[in-house]
């Protein structure tokens, strides 16, 4: 129980001394924390900035996050996330930190770690591990698992089956290698 308060408190701490020191030009409505049953219905309303931590049901809706985020269905971040995603479906803009998850699809810049069954970021810096990893960019420096996808080549690869890209235009040497398991694919 000591634990939990501490972990709260933290949160809450961090979520207010950030947005005591945020100098961003657009203010949103903020709160330390959200509670949310479905992604519309949430508590405050889904356009309010979260800097603490958010709880979910089937799912919670905000536009930027900073802080922890735990749900049992989807998690959803409109605009920037940072922290820690740990819900089945992590969806966010753009996220610095940690997803863990079944899925995890960041459509922005995604800077950290992905976890999960299928990871998908436009663009990735930083580490996918899992059954499917997908990037769009040279910055992946790790992917791990079945089956890895990226657009460039990644650092290093490391699976049964390693793609460095469907069609390869721009025939640059590749950036990183790869360990297939089975086979690797070079388009």
């Amino acid at each position: 129980m000591k634990k939990s308060v501490k972990l709260f408190t933290t949160c809450l701490l961090a979520g207010w001394s950030h947005w005591l020191l945020a100098e961003e030009a657009e203010k949103r409505p903020w709160s330390p924390y959200m509670l949310g049953f479905s992604t519309e219905s949430t508590l405050p309303s889904k356009n309010h900035d979260v800097y603490g931590i958010r709880l979910s049901l089937l799912g919670a809706e905000c536009y930027d996050f900073t802080g922890i985020d735990i749900g049992l269905g989807v998690s959803y971040i409109n605009g920037h996330g940072r922290g820690v995603q740990l819900s089945p479906i992590n969806i966010a803009n753009t996220f610095s930190g940690l997803q863990l998850g079944l899925g995890n699809y960041c459509r922005g810049n995604m800077a950290g770690i992905q976890i999960g069954v299928v990871n998908c970021a436009y663009p990735m810096t930083g580490v996918q591990i899992g059954f499917i990893n997908i990037s769009d960019a040279d910055g992946v420096l790790l992917q791990i698992r079945i089956i890895n996808w990226g657009s460039e080549k990644p650092l290093v690869q490391i699976g049964l089956f390693n793609s460095e890209g469907f069609f390869n235009f721009n025939n640059r040497e590749p950036k990183g290698f790869q360990i297939p398991f089975l086979f690797r694919v070079n388009f």
